[in-house]
């Protein structure tokens, strides 16, 4: 065989490759477990917040995750619910109402949490 000048050969590469493959599906296994865990948990923490919450109470049972009609996901209070007008006008206020930005603040904390969340397992997987 001729390997072109521009390319490495190497003989007896499976076991390499096969042990790499295994680490990567491993690794796919713990990000899958930790982000699963860690999404069910942001939501929990997030619906709790709003129940406690005078302006969210009303609307935490409806706090959600759904797919937008592109197909993206999307969180908080979707256009279906009958409280999804009252939800914009909370989160993001009008002329006479300040906004209580608790999905979006949520989602900033929720992603940052979820970042060293993965870290730790990471590290707790030995990788």
């Amino acid at each position: 065989m001729v390997v072109p000048s521009n390319h490495v050969y190497v003989r007896g590469g499976d076991g390499i490759v096969d042990a790499f493959l295994d680490v990567v599906s491993q690794a796919e296994n713990v990000v899958t477990e930790a982000a699963e865990s860690e999404i069910m948990a942001h939501h929990e923490r997030l619906q709790s917040a709003a129940a406690q919450d005078p302006r969210w109470s009303s609307m935490a049972e409806d706090i959600q995750y759904w797919s937008d009609e592109e197909g993206n996901l999307a969180y908080g209070v979707p256009p279906t619910s009958q409280h999804h007008e009252q939800a914009m006008r909370t989160e993001y206020g009008d002329q006479t109402t300040p906004p209580t930005p608790l999905i979006r603040m949520g989602v900033v904390n929720g992603v940052a949490q979820m970042g060293w969340s993965l870290r730790q397992r990471f590290y707790e997987g030995g990788f």
